[in-house]
């Protein structure tokens, strides 16, 4: 049995108590969990399935907060697997509840969302539009670490269009936050993302300095797949010093 069909047997057990218990909110935040973990094992059907299941309830308790994140869950499912317009759709959803709830950090996410989709369509006006409303927002709530993601999506969008040094303008806000926060891992994975984004200029050694600093620190935290950095980074050092 794999450890996602443990979690699934196990929360499924919890299920059966809160539904005897009659609690309808642990019974939804079950579905949830539930859903995560199909998901996680790509049963696409079934986690949309409990996602589901968790908006009849919420929809039942007025448990507006419930269903806009049910919505952004399904959102992320769609999104994994490039049906964009079906992604879209759910992540509009997410946005008009949460904007209901008057809710700046959720809008602000959501917004977040919307560009990411409208990012893989192509539609790079929209995208920026968005993303910049977001930062707007995370701006006026003071939500610093939220607008990690968003400075990264910047990053792609401008990085598509090889824009580099905007791209890297981006990666830069990020990682400033990403050690404010002493985020080791995000650190490193955004050092990783910005020597590719040299990788695509063909700027091989700032490639290589990048990702040796990116494997650094993931050695400093005992990083479980580091060994794919490592054979990555000497998969290039081959390419670039014996070719």
């Amino acid at each position: 049995m794999s450890r996602q069909s443990e979690f699934i047997e196990l929360y499924k057990r919890d299920l059966v108590k809160a539904q005897k218990a009659n609690d309808q909110q642990k019974v939804s935040s079950i579905y949830k969990k539930i859903a995560s973990a199909y998901a996680e094992a790509e049963e696409w059907n079934k986690a949309l399935e409990y996602y589901v299941r968790s908006i009849d309830i919420d929809e039942q308790r007025g448990d507006q907060t419930g269903i806009a994140k049910a919505y952004a869950c399904i959102g992320n499912l769609f999104y994994a697997q490039q049906e964009w317009d079906k992604s879209l759709m759910f992540y509009s959803k997410e946005l008009e509840v949460e904007e209901l709830c008057t809710n700046t950090k959720g809008i602000a996410r959501a917004y977040n969302n919307v560009g990411t989709v409208y990012a893989k369509q192509g539609k790079i006006d929209q995208a920026l539009e968005s993303f910049h409303r977001s930062i707007d927002l995370k701006d006026e709530i003071g939500d610093i670490k939220g607008k990690m993601s968003t400075y990264d999506n910047l990053a792609l969008v401008f990085d598509m269009l090889k824009e580099w040094n905007k791209a890297e303008e981006f990666y830069g806000l990020s990682y400033e936050i990403k050690a404010r926060l002493n985020d080791v891992v995000g650190m490193a994975d955004n050092l990783w993302r910005r020597a590719k984004l040299f990788h695509e200029q063909q700027r091989f050694q700032e490639t290589l300095d990048l990702m040796a600093q990116s494997i650094s620190l993931l050695e400093r935290v005992n990083f479980p797949r580091v060994d794919h950095y490592r054979a990555e980074f000497n998969n290039l050092l081959r390419l670039v010093y014996t070719d």
